[in-house]
């Protein structure tokens, strides 16, 4: 019911169209009116697919959309053509204006923006968490290199375990330690900084390093979270993955980007998509991943959650294709994303994944089993 409401709602934007042409004629820049008139009928397009793609229908619902009134041919259906032919009752003075506003609206209209704002500038809010260890390498120069292709700050968390007992013991101590990450931090800094990225230095003491990274993670409004993969690698995964790394990605509000020692993703970016999992949380992420290393997308979902994915790659300009269904997520899924020639990895997780406290065995074996970083979004 929602659907056809909306597909009411955009039928009548022709009539709106028409009523604001009459009203414009009598004003003085009719095809500025005209011009609204029509980015009206964009956004209502727009919120049209969205409320399609929340409801899962994919693009199996798009084509029966009436085909005057869809944001690729609306306006400029109803007012190029008539202006064109000589129907228009404007005055010859106002109608080469008018004709340029439409093509011009059109133009943002297929190109993926809605009414006269351009396309959506990819931005993130961006937060390191780091211990300054050989293992934090990696994920500390890739997360400077977003921060540069984004032209965004970067914030650095430092956990540091706090124990009340050993404070009022040896108080020197602890300030010692804190000194000593201030320090580490610094030297950070001075990298960022010869990137020409601006750093906050964020030194947080809690009983769980874990919880101190999280929540520093939400309190910044984080777009991405992006931490080591590697603690003390081993045969089994859950080493390689790291107890604590596992926790923060299990409890954290916002994605997160774990890497070993990668360079910046290029080739491909791979989506994975479980069933119960929420693409419309996955494919923001993917997308702006992708877009900032200008590297493709493809998609291993269902048809629903890869049409989700599609359409916001579509609106970034981001190519995408669809591959298969994801199946089960675990380390048999790791030769698919070498067989895909991805250089990063976007898993999007149902709850039952990341419960209890952190990630399901599985995924831990699936990130060890990848040489590529892996993005985690929960659902």
């Amino acid at each position: 019911m929602a659907v056809l409401g909306e597909f009411a709602r955009t039928r009548l934007a022709g009539d709106r169209l028409h009523r604001a042409r009459r009203r414009d004629a009598r004003t003085a820049d009719p095809a500025r009116g005209l011009a609204a008139g029509m980015d009206d009928a964009c956004r209502r397009d727009a919120a049209l697919d969205r409320t399609i793609a929340g409801l899962g229908l994919g693009a199996l619902a798009r084509p029966q959309r009436h085909p005057e009134f869809g944001r690729h041919r609306a306006a400029v259906e109803l007012f190029g053509r008539a202006t064109a032919r000589g129907r228009s009752d404007l005055p010859e003075t106002a109608r080469a204006p008018l004709r340029r506003a439409v093509r011009a609206a059109g133009r943002r209209a297929r190109a993926g923006g809605v009414g006269t704002r351009a396309r959506r500038t990819l931005t993130m809010r961006l937060v390191l968490a780091t211990e300054r260890t050989r293992f934090d390498a990696g994920a500390e120069r890739l997360a400077i290199e977003l921060a540069r292709r984004a032209q965004a700050s970067l914030h650095v968390v430092y956990p540091l375990v706090a124990n009340p007992e050993y404070q009022i013991v040896a108080p020197e101590r602890v300030a010692a330690e804190e000194a000593a990450a201030r320090a580490a931090l610094e030297e950070l800094a001075r990298q960022a900084s010869a990137a020409g990225i601006t750093v906050s230095i964020h030194v947080r003491e809690g009983e769980e390093p874990w919880r101190e990274i999280a929540d520093e993670a939400r309190e910044r409004q984080a777009d991405l979270l992006v931490v080591r993969r590697i603690g003390k690698r081993g045969v089994v995964a859950r080493l390689v993955v790291g107890e604590m790394v596992s926790q923060v990605a299990a409890n954290s509000a916002v994605p997160v980007l774990m890497v070993a020692d990668s360079p910046l993703w290029s080739r491909r970016v791979l989506v994975a998509i479980e069933r119960h999992a929420r693409a419309a949380a996955v494919a923001p992420v993917a997308v702006t991943l992708a877009a900032l290393a200008h590297a493709p997308l493809a998609v291993c979902a269902d048809e629903s959650d890869a049409a989700i994915v599609a359409e916001s790659a579509r609106r970034q300009g981001v190519a995408c294709e669809r591959l298969a269904d994801a199946g089960a997520l675990d380390a048999a899924f790791a030769p698919r994303v070498q067989q895909a020639g991805a250089d990063l990895l976007v898993l999007g997780l149902t709850p039952a994944q990341s419960a209890h406290g952190r990630l399901s065995r599985a995924i831990e074996e699936l990130i060890g089993a990848v040489p590529c970083p892996t993005a985690l979004v929960r659902g």
